[in-house]
């Protein structure tokens, strides 16, 4: 199951980091962290955007950094 932490929306739109986001009980970016090498924690950064589209939310750009 995957759940949202309620963010705030401005203009039908939203930002969501990726430690607001779980699957299946675990964080986005603790999975993104499960399959990275030589890389920590403070190193990796997950960001959704999300926007409404004829009625619908949908991911509207993906962003991800490590280093």
């Amino acid at each position: 199951m995957v759940k949202v932490a309620e963010v705030p929306v401005a203009d039908k739109k939203a930002t969501v980091d990726g430690e607001q986001i779980t699957v299946d009980g675990q964080t986005l970016k603790a999975i993104v962290l499960s399959h990275s090498t030589g890389v920590e924690e403070d190193q990796v950064g997950v960001r959704i955007e999300a926007g409404v589209v004829e009625g619908r939310w949908y991911v509207t750009n993906l962003g991800l950094s490590v280093g």
